[in-house]
């Protein structure tokens, strides 16, 4: 163990930027420590954090009741912008728009500098995935089971994959092909161009991982204990 730094509560959301770990989850903060040896650098209190993402000297938070935006510098509030019951979950930033799924059906798109909100999108349940952005689209699954696919500029429905359950995995898009996995116990690799389903794959419990995809292979957990490496 290199070190290690309590919270007080669950650690839900984690990022790594400029020589710094960015974490928070139910005790409501997020907290800023030194990647080398842990040690604080500061704290603020955001109604906790599920989502995390970084650039450009600022942090973006999704948890408690909204969006928000914090300097990494500092932790310094940026900005704020409310969302639906329970907040942001999964979080993307990208082009100067953050992106985040939240509890109340929506995916929001929000401009990175002062948080106003270029669009929405509402889906057919809570939208507890992870966000993937590439190429041009955006990638995010609900819990009305299936996987949608976003026009990043303007939020237009390009297609939606439906599953067998539930989608709250984190979403990996890799060689043009999107991964996410479903509480129906399986991973599904789709087309990210039109959503046909390439292959997919049945583990013995939900998958609700991230997942992360690299030289043609998935890499992902499933809640029967097992982590995977699949290959169409």
């Amino acid at each position: 163990m290199v070190w290690r730094f309590p919270t007080g509560g669950l650690v839900v959301g984690i990022a790594l930027a400029a020589g710094r770990v960015f974490a928070g989850g139910t005790d409501g903060k997020v907290y800023a420590l030194r990647a080398s040896d842990g040690r604080r650098l500061w704290g603020v209190s955001v109604g906790g954090a599920s989502g995390i993402a970084v650039a450009s000297g600022a942090v973006y938070l999704g948890g408690g009741d909204a969006v928000r935006a914090v300097r990494a510098s500092d932790g310094s509030s940026l900005w704020d912008c409310p969302t639906g019951i329970s907040g942001a979950t999964g979080i993307a930033v990208t082009g100067g728009a953050v992106y985040a799924g939240a509890d109340d059906g929506m995916v929001y798109a929000l401009r990175a500098s002062d948080g106003t909100r270029l669009w929405r999108f509402a889906t057919g349940g809570p939208v507890q995935s992870g966000i993937a952005v590439a190429g041009g689209a955006l990638y995010a699954g609900s819990e009305d089971g299936k996987v949608y696919a976003l026009r990043a500029g303007d939020g237009t429905r390009l297609w939606a994959f439906a599953t067998g359950g539930p989608v709250a995995s984190g979403i990996a898009v890799a060689d043009g092909i999107v991964y996410a996995g479903s509480n129906d116990d399986t991973v599904r690799a789709l087309r990210a161009s039109d959503g046909t389903q390439l292959w997919s794959f049945t583990t013995s419990g939900p998958v609700e991982s991230q997942i992360v995809a690299a030289g043609g292979i998935a890499y992902l957990g499933s809640n029967d204990g097992t982590v995977y490496a699949l290959k169409g």
